[in-house]
């Protein structure tokens, strides 16, 4: 027997994550789909192919999503290098990805007039110390120093204050909230009381309980709050919050049976490349490539667009057709009657 799966690939490095559970499914469901919104070469122009290009992407994304009045932002770049949850997690990556997030929060946190510092928190002293590094990068003679990994800068007038999350102070109602919050990185945990999950909830649930106070007459606005590549789990906490930003790239592998006399399975066949993607406020689009390469130069073909986000399965009914179809392509290309 044959079955496919979707399995998370790194757009940015050329390092496989980890498989997912199998997203094929013949069902008579109807496979609802939009039309090709174009050629392959104008649905790339839109994709991110480096870190620069996702943070620009992210930063408009954010800008849009708060200048429309969304308090609350979900940033999901299932890449490896920027997933605490995978073994390719690269802290200084994640650090220059969130200070980047995080300059949009200051940004737009001055053009509201809440002005004052964006609290950013993230995972371990590593991410910590490399985020300030980066935070300081143009700052001006008043960051222009190294800064501990798990203090503020001294002066003032920083407009960034970075802590790790398993040592970043509890919020305090009786202390002015920070204009804008960013929660980085809360690493898969299977203890409820994990510090670490502990402190990024009191954070956002700060942050929720201030917008429902502030909402209700106060001029200021409530502060800005970002979560970015959370994975803890569903919270309760995050009930609201928008999706600015979804990057979930996949590859769809083939397997066969075993091999000849029972030794061992067929290696893995990679079918094509699959890709989630979604900037605030367009749809979530289901994107397809030919398999080969690490994804980063893929011409990727859109499938569907959708306004809620799809699951695994979702997308694997998505895309089941057009696999087949690279499938039968690949296999007609090979076959001896089409050689010269």
């Amino acid at each position: 027997p044959v079955r496919r799966t979707l399995m998370p690939l790194c757009l940015l490095t050329s390092s496989i994550a980890i498989l997912l559970p199998s997203a094929t499914h013949r069902t008579p469901l109807a496979r609802a789909r939009a039309a090709p919104r174009a050629a392959a070469e104008s649905v790339d122009e839109d994709l991110p192919r480096d870190l620069r290009s996702l943070a620009e992407r992210a930063r408009v994304a954010i800008r849009g999503a708060a200048l429309s009045g969304v308090r609350g932002m979900l940033i999901d770049a299932a890449v490896p290098t920027l997933d605490p949850a995978v073994s390719d997690f690269d802290p200084s990556l994640l650090a220059r990805f969130a200070v980047e997030c995080a300059r949009e929060l200051h940004s737009l946190a001055s053009l509201t007039g809440s002005g004052g510092r964006v609290l950013i928190l993230v995972p371990g002293l590593s991410c910590a110390v490399a985020a300030n590094q980066f935070a300081g990068e143009g700052e001006g003679e008043a960051e222009g120093g190294a800064v501990g990994a798990d203090a503020a800068a001294a002066d003032g007038e920083s407009r960034f204050e970075i802590h790790s999350l398993g040592m970043a102070p509890l919020p305090s109602v009786s202390a002015d909230p920070p204009a804008a919050v960013a929660v980085v990185g809360v690493p898969p945990s299977g203890d409820a009381d994990d510090p670490t999950v502990q402190i990024a909830r009191a954070w956002l649930r700060l942050v929720s309980s201030l917008a429902g106070e502030r909402g209700a007459g106060p001029p200021s606005p409530p502060p800005l709050t970002l979560a970015l590549n959370l994975r803890c789990g569903q919270l309760v906490e995050l009930a609201d919050f928008t999706d600015v930003c979804t990057l979930v790239p996949f590859s769809v592998l083939r397997r066969g049976g075993r091999g000849p006399l029972g030794r061992g399975e067929h290696p893995e066949e990679e079918q094509a490349k699959v890709l989630l993607w979604q900037l605030y406020p367009a749809p979530y689009r289901v994107l397809i490539a030919p398999p080969g390469g690490d994804g980063s130069r893929s011409p990727y073909e859109e499938v569907a667009a959708l306004e809620e986000r799809p699951d695994i399965a979702r997308i694997g009914e998505l895309v089941e057709d057009e696999v087949e179809a690279m499938r039968r392509r690949t296999a007609s290309a090979s076959s001896p009657a089409s050689s010269p």
